[in-house]
């Protein structure tokens, strides 16, 4: 009996698809009315299965046989080209004849229709046992239904097949987008940095040789120069590293160095701009930490970690360097008392050109860069099998920034 049930209650959901507008949920609580009201007149509850023939299976079954009809209306634009007209239309059709003969010719009694219309009746009709004609209907059934998931279940293969080649050129397109742009890098980088060369190179030579007869204000333009070709210069720098870590080929040349002295080494080269700012650096390391890196790109994830770290620190503030040693791993951790990330901040940092736009916040911060340092410092760690995140909590809470390398035993 349960079976019904589920055959009432799929007819309902598929009259439900066609027609959004008619709250189908209604139709249990006319059928129990009626159910009620025809309690008063007929004896239908002398058996369970006349009461689950005439008030399950009959309705359940012509639910579901309209709903076939009206759903391939419902849906024609979508399912002409799969050519299931057919397999519908035939299990709507063999649906309300096997819910005929399944539910209404029943097994003889007192009441109507099963005192006219019942098992002895349609024998002597048409000489045929009914249990011949719930068979075979049912046998359609089956037949349109499985018709229709295998030409389904065809069409969702060639929607996936369809979308998955969709997907590959799309990303095809975009590695070729990204080789594009990695390549513009490269060359643009290398194109700026010809004239460059010459621009710094001439003003280092007049300040040199030609101090004693210049201007003061010619002078001090041309230690602005100097800066600004300072700055172009780091900025291209970061452009040709981050085209060259792009490449798919790439791997580090690892040799067994000592990370605590690499560390000391950068704190060094920075407490100069520490000073500047009065900020005081902190060390709380470990000795002689042994690892398999290319320590001049490990110097340049520590330096881009502690220089962010002295920029987005307000004056006098506070930075520690920490070391942690775990089972196969270091942890450093750069730790500062500076302006913090928001939540969606944390979410770019670690991008291309995701730098943090500072301006008029009345903040004195150093405001260099393009958003390329953290996004090297990434790379440069994942290819020495090693992985780096950040923690804050919140504008003005200071943050923490963490990688980890494989250590040495």
């Amino acid at each position: 009996y349960l079976s019904f049930i589920f055959l009432f209650e799929f007819g309902r959901r598929l009259l439900g698809l066609t027609n959004k507008n008619v709250d189908w949920r209604i139709l249990p609580i006319i059928y129990f009315i009626i159910f009620s009201i025809s309690l008063l007149f007929n004896n239908f509850w002398v058996t369970i299965d006349i009461l689950i023939g005439y008030f399950v299976r009959v309705p359940g079954g012509i639910m579901a046989g309209v709903g076939f009809f009206l759903y391939y209306n419902f849906e024609k634009k979508n399912l002409i080209q799969l050519n299931v007209k057919k397999y519908f239309y035939i299990a709507g059709a063999a649906l309300l004849a096997w819910s005929f003969f399944c539910g209404m010719v029943r097994t003889k009694g007192d009441f109507f229709p099963a005192n006219i219309l019942n098992i002895e009746s349609f024998f002597l009709a048409v000489n045929i046992p009914v249990y011949i004609f719930r068979s075979i209907f049912a046998l359609i059934v089956t037949w349109a239904l499985i018709g229709i998931l295998k030409i389904f279940n065809w069409e969702a293969k060639e929607r996936l097949k369809k979308a998955k080649r969709k997907l590959e050129d799309q990303n095809l397109e975009l590695e070729k987008l990204n080789e594009l742009k990695s390549e513009f890098l490269r060359r643009a980088s290398h194109e700026l940095k010809t004239p460059l060369i010459s621009i710094k190179g001439f003003s280092d030579l007049i300040l040199s040789s030609y101090t004693d007869q210049l201007d003061p204000v010619i002078i001090s333009n041309l230690r602005e120069i100097n800066d600004g070709c300072e700055r172009l210069q780091n900025i291209i720098n970061n452009l040709l590293k981050t085209s060259r870590l792009e490449s798919p080929d790439l791997e580090p040349k690892l040799k067994n160095e000592d990370l605590s002295f690499l560390i000391k080494f950068c704190v060094h080269e920075l407490q100069t701009l520490a000073k500047r700012r009065n900020q005081s650096i902190k060390l709380e390391i470990q000795d002689e930490i042994y690892v398999n890196m290319e320590k001049e790109e490990i110097h340049d994830v520590l330096s881009n970690l502690l220089i962010n770290a002295i920029k987005y620190t307000p004056p006098m503030g506070k930075i520690e360097i920490k070391t942690e040693l775990q089972d196969n791993s270091v942890v450093v951790s750069v730790i500062d008392n500076g302006i913090g990330f928001t939540n969606e901040q944390k979410n770019r940092i670690f991008q291309q050109f995701g730098k943090i736009e500072r301006y008029g916040q009345g903040l004195d911060l150093g405001i260099d860069g393009t958003g390329l340092g953290l996004y090297i410092s990434k790379r440069i760690v994942e290819l020495h099998g090693g992985k780096v995140w950040m923690e804050s909590e919140g504008k003005n809470k200071g943050a923490s920034f963490y990688f980890t390398l494989p250590t040495v035993k």
